[in-house]
Parts: structure tokens; C-alpha cells; sequence
């Protein structure tokens, strides 16, 4: 009996982690997404900024 209660803790203990880890993941994936998008959102400002110039250049 007792073994079967350390195995059932160390089980839920595994599927804890399990979750951890599957959070873990998304958060990680969430990341890179708004670093992407922020790197997005540098270029189409530098590409705003580069139209201005050309505009300028262009007078």
C-alpha cells in the first residue's frame, strides 16, 4: 500500500510537471511571437521612416 501511495505521489508530481513543462512551451511560443511582432513593428516603422526620406529626397 505504501508503495502504491509514493508511486501515486511521484505520478502526480510527474504530471505537474508535465503541465509545467506544456505551460512552459506556450509561454515560450508566446515569446518568440511578440518578439517577432516587435521586430515587425520596427520595420514597418523604419519602412515608414525610409518613405518619408525617399519624399524628401525626391524635393
Amino acid at each position: 500500500a505504501l508503495r502504491d501511495l509514493r508511486f501515486a505521489y511521484a505520478f502526480h508530481w510527474a504530471l505537474r510537471d508535465l503541465r509545467f513543462a506544456y505551460a512552459f512551451q506556450w509561454a515560450l511560443r508566446d515569446l518568440r511571437f511578440a518578439y517577432a511582432f516587435h521586430w515587425a513593428l520596427h520595420d514597418l516603422r523604419f519602412a515608414y521612416a525610409f518613405q518619408w526620406v525617399l519624399r524628401d529626397l525626391r524635393f
